[in-house]
């Protein structure tokens, strides 16, 4: 994650009344029409950055970041060349206190696995599958290599064809829960090695390597499902 420093202009107060520093802080970052609130953090072996959306007023906006948004905190907060991912947890996982931000994650301790050229190439397509809705359709496709089993889903219309604009979050944790089991967690990678096309989104659940997760407590305590 870049020096926070970078950003100093755009500091609020934290929790505690400190300002922060180069490791921790806590922003409001102009856009279009209002602005993006953000905490970031470096510590207990990850870079942690969460966002939502104010009004030009400072209100919450109740409605999720869109891709768009959150490829533009990436670029704000991460080097071009660091691989960061949103997390799908396991379900007994899965904490959703705020459920207007979203996180991006990278472990400064262990490595996370991301796709290679050769896991791309040997990919086989598993499963095809349209998802039909109300008003739109949903486009399911399952790949799976030796290292690697991905999903794409792409919007369509109900002829068939490609809407131009990425699934949602919410569209993508549907997806998460109807395609993988509950103790299963997943990710998507913000990557410039990934050569993403159109407006596809990808799950990525990796068959060969561990998956580095952060604790739940970094994002609360609340538990969405309870036991």
């Amino acid at each position: 994650m870049k020096n926070l420093r970078y950003f100093d202009r755009y500091r609020k107060r934290l929790y505690d009344g400190s300002y922060g520093d180069n490791k921790v802080g806590f922003f409001w970052i102009p856009k279009a029409k209002g602005y993006y609130q953000v905490y970031a953090t470096t510590g207990g072996g990850w870079d942690h950055v969460s966002f939502c959306l104010l009004t030009e007023n400072g209100k919450f906006e109740k409605k999720i970041p869109k891709w768009n948004d959150v490829c533009k905190i990436k670029e704000m907060f991460f080097d071009s060349i660091e691989d960061v991912v949103e997390i799908h947890p396991k379900t007994e996982d899965y904490v959703n206190e705020h459920p207007y931000v979203l996180h991006l994650w990278k472990p400064t301790v262990k490595e996370m696995p991301i796709p290679t050229e050769d896991d791309l190439k040997n990919e086989v397509t598993i499963s095809e599958e349209i998802i039909k809705r109300k008003d739109l359709n949903t486009k399911v496709t399952v790949r799976r290599s030796l290292n690697w089993e991905h999903i794409l889903v792409e919007i369509l219309t109900k002829k068939g064809d490609i809407l131009e604009r990425y699934p949602t979050w919410e569209e993508m944790c549907i997806i998460k829960e109807t395609e993988f089991n509950g103790d299963e967690a997943v990710i998507q990678i913000h990557s410039n090695v990934l050569p993403y096309d159109g407006h596809t989104r990808h799950l990525w659940k990796p068959l060969t390597k561990e998956l580095p997760l952060p604790p739940s407590e970094f994002v609360g305590i609340k538990k969405k499902y309870s036991k």
